[in-house]
């Protein structure tokens, strides 16, 4: 596994740590970041927890993204799973940037999941409604990406049954793969 893997399996699987717990990303104090650790969510299968499913997508030369690339994956639930949270979590190893620049990521990724049942999409860390869960809006409201992070992460409380889940490439300024030499691309992982 990438190291993006490893911090995208134990994001997902985290838990809030209070009542405090603040996942918007805009708030004026963050209690617990993505919360506290949770093995038993991130690793269930090696864990023995059977209640809880995980896929994982390791991006590495499989999936490079460059500027402007968007890369969808379907995802069918069961229909016992389309009324319990599903997280989505995006995660890359941005390369290093400026420290006298203002905004510090250097490749910016975005995560949207699409439901077209309800025609809603889920922006990454995009948490402005009821805690913990991401706020469902209109297909086309860009303005609701994430354009500081390398971790975008979704909780949609009733997820339904399909969905779309898009990564997409808005900047990819610097190179963060030596096995593509002659382009600018960003891998990352999903889970």
């Amino acid at each position: 596994f990438s190291v993006a893997a490893y911090k995208a399996l134990i994001i997902n699987g985290s838990r809030p740590t209070s009542p405090n717990y603040e996942p918007n990303l805009k708030a004026g104090i963050n209690y617990g970041g993505w919360g506290a650790v949770n093995l038993t969510n991130s690793l269930p299968g090696a864990l023995g927890n059977q209640s809880v499913h995980v896929a994982l997508v390791d991006g590495g030369t499989n999936y490079a993204l460059a500027t402007g690339d968007v890369i969808p994956f379907t995802v069918t639930l069961k229909p016992e799973a389309a009324n319990l949270p599903l997280r989505v979590t995006l995660v890359w190893t941005d390369p290093a940037g400026n420290p006298g620049a203002s905004v510090k990521l250097v490749n910016d990724l975005n995560l949207a999941v699409f439901d077209p049942a309800t025609t809603n999409t889920y922006y990454g860390n995009d948490f402005g409604g009821v805690k913990p869960w991401t706020t469902a809006r209109e297909t086309n409201d860009l303005t609701r990406f994430d354009r500081v992070n390398n971790v975008e992460r979704t909780i949609i409380e009733t997820p339904g049954t399909n969905l779309t889940i898009f990564v997409s490439a808005r900047q990819v300024n610097v190179n963060a793969l030596k096995l593509h030499p002659n382009a600018v691309v960003q891998d990352f992982a999903l889970v």
